[in-house]
This record gives structure tokens, C-alpha cells and sequence, in this order.
């Protein structure tokens, strides 16, 4: 099991496009939500589909369990109606960091969240300025959330 522990914000600027070293389409399909649990795959380009199943978010981070699983049972399971959400993930290097900046496709296109996973949740570093509104605890801004209720007023 692993702990999720990452920063989440709106993006203000286009100036992270310059930066970007991979561009990759995936397609989330929501199995299972709660308060709980959620459980999903995803399907993402030149790379293995993948099950993952999270746990309620906690202050140290969202115990987060994945397995690949094989693509033609991910790509069955992407054809559950009003389930799916489909982004690209753009990858910035930032200094010892990944930022994956993910511009929302379909009914949520024009949404563009950048995610930053921390080793501890008392990691610092030196947020870019495209970096905009802090959502990390904005529950709305949760993928399972902007599915099922379109992006937040």
C-alpha cells in the first residue's frame, strides 16, 4: 500500500506548456465511490491499465492499493456510461518534483488542475506561478466530484 500525499491547484497560466516533457491521454472509469472508497481503472497512453482502489483521505495521506490489470478488461469497464472522464496529463519537471498538470477534456474541458505528490506532508517547496487557487482540500476539485457534478462555480 502506498500513501498518496499530493498539493492540488487551479492553473492560471499556459507558461507550464513550455516545460512539459510528456503529454499522455487517459481515461479514468469510476467502479465504485463512497465516502469510503473509490475504485477505478485507467487506461493511459504507453502505459499499463491500471486498478486502483483508495481509501477515505486522512492527514497523512490517501492509502492508495494499484495493480495493472489488462487492457481489454480496462477498456470494457471505459464503457460504463457517465463513469468515465477522459483528461490529458502533461508532466513538468520541477526541480525534485513531477507536477502532472491535467487539462479535462468533454464536459469539463477548459478545466486544467495541477497535482504535485509530496513525500510528507510537511514537504516546502517553491510553488510555480502558474500555480492559481490552492484546491488540495476542496472536495469539489476531486475527479470523482467533477465527474458526477460538471467543474465548480
Amino acid at each position: 500500500m502506498a500513501r498518496e500525499i499530493e498539493d492540488k491547484f487551479l492553473v492560471t497560466a499556459e507558461t507550464w506548456r513550455t516545460l512539459a516533457h510528456e503529454s499522455t491521454y487517459i481515461i479514468q472509469t469510476y467502479l465504485l465511490t463512497s465516502r469510503i472508497i473509490t475504485v477505478r481503472s485507467r487506461i493511459e497512453t504507453n502505459r499499463p491499465a491500471i486498478f486502483c482502489i483508495k481509501l477515505a483521505e486522512r492527514k497523512d495521506g490517501t492509502p492508495e492499493y494499484e495493480w495493472r490489470m489488462p487492457s481489454w478488461l480496462a477498456k470494457l469497464c471505459s464503457q460504463w456510461p457517465k463513469r468515465t472522464l477522459s483528461k490529458i496529463r502533461h508532466r513538468v519537471q520541477w526541480g525534485e518534483l513531477t507536477i502532472e498538470v491535467d487539462e479535462f477534456l468533454e464536459h469539463l474541458k477548459g478545466l486544467v488542475v495541477a497535482e504535485v505528490e509530496v513525500p510528507s506532508v510537511a514537504y516546502s517547496y517553491t510553488k510555480p506561478a502558474w500555480f492559481g487557487k490552492d484546491v488540495t482540500r476542496d472536495k469539489r476539485y476531486k475527479n470523482v466530484l467533477l465527474l458526477r457534478d460538471g467543474i465548480p462555480a
